[in-house]
């Protein structure tokens, strides 16, 4: 239960659920209310922490879900994600010699071998393999810093928001087609379904960005820990 009201579920997790729950809502209120029954609502009287639950349910199986496929789409598994990839000796993120001390801190805590920069060139899926492993212990020994968790926080809330972008087109085309009589409805119904496709679009972007930010702050973090 603590799990489910951390803030990182509260802030990447279930925030990103709220956002495409927005024209839900609107669909629920105005044109369903009489055929669904508000079960998503948060209210200030009420059981909030059930609420909570169901929107933690929610955000786990249809947000969390298509954000974790865009997720392997771009980083293949965690294969090329940033943190892999600044520790490959073919990347030019750090300098040689720094991608040398991490790698001695790494075998001196966790008993740990990376391949040499000879052996990476001649088996780079291996090589990937195993910083892959190595960042795993590396976010364990340091996953509780707070600058970590707040750059973690906003990598997950900008992936998740990809899947609340589905549900939220989803949503929001239905809102078109039922308001299309109501002009203000009508707008703020088309503007949701643009707002929600430019980010399935372009949010890919925000995603690279702060998963680039994620991996300079976990790699410095964990060089500097004892």
């Amino acid at each position: 239960m603590k799990n489910i009201f951390s803030k990182y579920t509260l802030v990447a997790r279930i925030f990103p659920t709220l956002l495409w729950l927005i024209p839900f809502y609107v669909l629920q209120y105005y044109y369903f209310s009489d055929v669904f029954p508000a079960i998503f609502a948060i209210k200030i009287v009420g059981n909030i922490s059930l609420s909570l639950v169901i929107l933690y349910l929610v955000s786990q199986f249809f947000v969390r879900f298509p954000s974790k496929l865009l997720e392997d789409f771009l980083f293949g598994s965690w294969l090329d994600f940033p943190t892999t990839k600044f520790l490959m000796f073919n990347n030019n993120e750090y300098s040689y010699e720094f991608k040398n001390k991490i790698r001695d801190k790494i075998k001196s805590d966790f008993w740990l071998d990376l391949l040499s920069d000879k052996w990476e060139k001649s088996n780079e899926k291996e090589a990937k393999l195993r910083i892959k492993e190595a960042v795993n212990l590396m976010r364990n020994h340091v996953k509780n810093w707070h600058l970590l968790l707040q750059h973690n926080i906003e990598y997950g809330f900008c992936r998740n928001l990809f899947g609340a972008s589905v549900l939220g087109i989803f949503f929001s085309s239905w809102l078109v087609f039922f308001s299309y009589l109501n002009k203000a409805s009508f707008m703020f119904s088309s503007m949701l379904l643009i707002v929600y496709f430019l980010y399935l679009v372009f949010g890919k972007y925000m995603i690279k960005y702060y998963a680039n930010n994620y991996a300079k702050c976990l790699i410095a973090e964990y060089y500097n820990s004892k």
